[in-house]
């Protein structure tokens, strides 16, 4: 697959990282990657480097600064590496303990002009009504946890109070049952991504999240049509996103720290101070 081009993958990737400031989120800009924080809501998928890409010249103090950041706050972090860069950075990456997942992450984008098979659905896909945020929590964050109540706190002041460019829409799917799948549409400027796409376990198999997906599109974004990216952690769902009009623009490798690893980086050895000094006033 070509390299997409920066112009196209540079707004998903934006949409990406506003979707995890609107949860209490932050970005450290590198040079070589984006450091996405969640303090709030320490778990991987609030914490990542995002689309890291390095030079051989650049990869020990781009890791120094990055995991002490992380490890500061005693977040393990989920390091998202670029296939082209992943020769370079893995052998670093198994000295300190972080190891590969089988699977890439890959973000897809909806063709523009796509047309969906005008078939019935046997589900009412719909935004949620606020007195029914509890049942799109559900399928983010275990009951009783600490991350739900964030998780809520936060939603709601997305929903209530949106930044500017930005918009929210918290997405259920019904059968006769109730609500058996759910999704976070979030728009930046004119990009629409959508986030969390689950299904209950006793729906799944029966095509509930691709009828979601296109009722999400179909009958929760307004229009006009305006660019839909979709994240996804495993390659099987491919030929099934392919179907639903969207194509691949870029896949990531992504390498995490198992739990008994140790929160801590190795030291660093001393420099000769630096090479270069700023110019002396001529007073």
């Amino acid at each position: 697959m070509p390299p997409t081009p920066w112009s196209e993958l540079a707004p998903l990737l934006e949409e990406e990282r506003a979707f995890v400031y609107g949860f209490g989120g932050y970005g450290l800009e590198l040079r070589g990657g984006t450091l996405v924080t969640n303090e709030r809501i320490a778990v991987p998928s609030f914490n990542f480097v995002q689309d890291l890409r390095l030079t051989p010249g650049r990869l020990a103090g781009f890791l120094e600064r990055a995991l002490d950041h992380y490890f500061q706050r005693a977040i393990r972090p989920e390091l998202r590496v670029r296939e082209s860069t992943v020769p370079l950075v893995r052998g670093v990456l198994e000295q300190l303990g972080f190891r590969e997942r089988a699977e890439p992450r890959t973000v897809h984008r909806r063709r523009a002009g796509h047309r969906d098979d005008p078939a019935s659905s046997q589900l009412e896909v719909r935004v949620a009504r606020p007195q029914e945020l509890a049942r799109v929590e559900e399928f983010w964050t275990a009951e009783g946890s600490s991350d739900r109540a964030e998780f809520h706190r936060a939603l709601d002041v997305a929903l209530a109070h949106p930044a500017a460019e930005e918009e929210w829409l918290p997405i259920l799917a019904f059968d006769r049952s109730g609500p058996v799948s759910s999704a976070l549409a979030h728009r930046l400027h004119g990009t629409w991504g959508i986030h969390g796409l689950a299904t209950r376990p006793a729906a799944r198999g029966r095509g509930a999240a691709s009828l979601t997906l296109l009722g999400t599109i179909a009958q929760c974004l307004p229009e006009p049509p305006r660019p839909v990216a979709l994240w996804a952690d495993s390659d099987r769902l491919r030929p099934r996103l392919e179907r639903l009009g969207f194509e691949e623009l870029a896949r990531y490798c992504i390498f995490t720290l198992p739990p008994e690893a140790e929160l801590a980086a190795p030291p660093v050895a001393p420099t000769p101070g630096p090479r270069w000094r700023p110019p002396r006033g001529s007073g």
